[in-house]
């Protein structure tokens, strides 16, 4: 089912407000909205008869200056809900999504968005900081308001990145993304999930710790140690690092990299520790098909990520240790089970980074794992926004100039999908 939409871009060239706080999510900025004509054609569509696609927004930074948390629920839903209208309106114009996202129009987009709303995970130590910084101008007699608003828009765009790349933080929202993937695909829906600056790292880490890519067999052709090559024989399962570690199989070791629990402990009585150790494999593995299914993402219904504004690629993680395997295997990922990952920055965004750029992308695969890749219908593709914002505006562009971000992200999806297509010929 094709929904005929016919859009005209006026550009929205000029800056809506003039503060400097460029990385708050402000409710009193004015963002265009979709015609209210071509919103009837997209609201037509009743998920209780259709298909649906349900769109899940993360959002980014908290604001800089004080709201309640009732006042950042509500300009969070404003932006998402002008963002999705204008998402949706530009990928019900281009052939390519109805080929690829639409399935050849047996889905349609959810016109309800799904807002993944997290600012409250961390408000206690954003709050604290706020009152640091205003402690620091009051009682240290630091010169001007304009060095206090600048130290906030930095500190404000930063704080939530570093918190969410933390573990014990990851580990919680990702948790909870889980629950949210599960609650739409228990409805028999597909599932894109979209994240802005620390949202993106968020859902990015989400894909690298819930993907089901660890194939035991496979991590167990990798290993170097008899004993763990050993523990894992007869094990068949695909699984996710979330589950391996959940379920104390798997540890993180002090150098940041995942390894079997107890593998690089020692003790005096050796022989006695191997034994112990083996049987803890033993019982560790046997319960990871119940973990699998309980901390996994699920095996199908999650069709893509959106991200923008991506800090993720100066943030230390696991994605980064070694030879970032994870963040490689997570790319393997996608390339073979159709999904597409789409990471969007505007070209002067000083905070989003691309995480790969390039259309040798199986061949990069392929030669850092040494495994060769199997493409089914999945795609990654980095994109660059340009126009409609400055040096001080870009990390916000994407919510401040939705139209735009949007036209952006339908042209990048279709660059990717004639890339996929291209490519299988």
């Amino acid at each position: 089912m094709k929904i005929d939409l016919k859009i005209r871009h006026s550009g929205f060239k000029r800056v809506v407000f003039a503060s400097v706080v460029v990385l708050a999510l402000s409710a009193c900025h004015t963002v265009p909205k979709v015609p209210d004509e071509m919103m009837k054609q997209i609201n037509a569509t009743d998920c209780s008869q259709d298909q649906c696609i349900d769109f899940i927004y993360l959002h980014g930074s908290r604001p800089a200056e004080t709201k309640t948390a009732q006042q950042e629920h509500d300009t969070f839903d404003k932006q998402v809900d002008a963002m999705h209208s204008w998402i949706m309106a530009e990928l019900y114009n281009r052939p390519e999504a109805h080929e690829g996202l639409l399935q050849q129009d047996q889905w349609r987009i959810n016109p309800e968005p799904v807002r993944f709303y997290w600012g409250d995970m961390s408000a206690k130590q954003f709050d604290i900081l706020q009152d640091q910084l205003d402690w620091s101008h009051t009682e240290k007699g630091k010169p001007g308001s304009l060095v206090n608003t600048v130290q906030k828009l930095f500190v404000t765009g930063l704080h939530d990145t570093f918190w969410v790349s933390k573990f014990a933080n990851s580990r919680k929202i990702n948790l909870a993304i889980n629950d949210a993937v599960m609650k739409s695909t228990s409805k028999g829906r597909n599932v894109v999930l979209l994240g802005h600056s620390a949202g993106a790292l968020a859902i990015q880490n989400y894909g690298l710790f819930h993907w089901r890519y660890v194939d035991i067999q496979e991590l167990r052709s990798r290993q170097t140690s008899k004993e763990v090559r050993q523990a894992l024989r007869g094990v068949r399962l695909k699984t996710c690092i979330r589950a391996m570690l959940e379920s104390g199989f798997s540890e993180i070791s002090s150098q940041g990299e995942m390894v079997p629990r107890l593998a690089t402990d020692t003790m005096t009585d050796m022989g006695t520790f191997r034994r112990f150790r083996r049987a803890l494999w033993a019982e560790k593995l046997k319960i990871l098909p119940e973990y699998t299914e309980k901390y996994c993402a699920p095996s199908k219904g999650i069709v893509g990520l959106i991200t923008y504004g991506n800090p993720g690629l100066v943030v230390e993680t696991m994605a980064m240790t070694k030879k970032a395997e994870m963040l490689l295997f997570s790319l393997r990922y996608v390339m073979e089970n159709n999904l597409f990952w789409m990471n969007i920055n505007h070209i002067k965004d000083p905070l989003g980074y691309s995480v790969y750029d390039g259309l040798d992308i199986e061949q990069v695969l392929e030669k850092r794992l040494g495994i060769e890749i199997v493409p089914r219908g999945g795609f990654f593709i980095s994109g660059i926004g340009e126009g409609g914002a400055g040096l001080a505006m870009a990390h916000s562009w994407y919510w401040y100039n939705p139209s735009e971000f949007a036209n952006t992200l339908a042209n990048i999806y279709a660059e990717g999908f004639k890339n996929r297509i291209q490519e299988a010929d």
